[in-house]
């Protein structure tokens, strides 16, 4: 299965008309799902950078995103890449994120639940905070 997201921006009043056109391009193998993605307003809280280099495996991006997921944490930007080792030729797994931790959570509450899975999937984590997100 793929999955894939789509994020645009678009005025309230034309919220229903982007979700009817959507959902006329739905045939029967697609699903779309149409979610509000700042019922709010703009997200608030604090920015923080995340750097992940470890050896390949299947559920890398699983554990990460399942940990953000559950602390509510917004993943603004995600690029993975695997190239092969330098010396070992083993496959190396190195991703980058921008990050956006709810006002009510705090980026230490982050970096440690990250830093408590990194040994379990075998990889050198860095977090570092970056700036308010007003």
């Amino acid at each position: 299965k793929y999955v894939g997201s789509v994020l645009v921006e678009i005025a309230d009043q034309d919220s229903a008309r982007l979700e009817a056109a959507v959902r006329a391009i739905d045939p029967g193998m697609l699903t779309v799902t149409v979610i509000d993605a700042a019922p709010d307003g703009a997200v608030e809280g604090h920015a923080l950078a995340m750097e992940l280099v470890g050896a390949d495996r299947p559920g890398i991006v699983r554990e990460v995103t399942t940990v953000l997921a559950g602390l509510n944490v917004n993943i603004e930007d995600f690029d993975s890449v695997v190239d092969d080792g330098a010396w070992s030729g083993e496959r190396i797994f190195r991703a980058r994120a921008s990050l956006t931790v709810p006002q009510e959570v705090a980026p230490e509450t982050v970096i440690e639940a990250l830093e408590a899975i990194s040994g379990e999937i075998m990889v050198d984590l860095t977090v570092m905070p970056t700036r308010e997100v007003a």
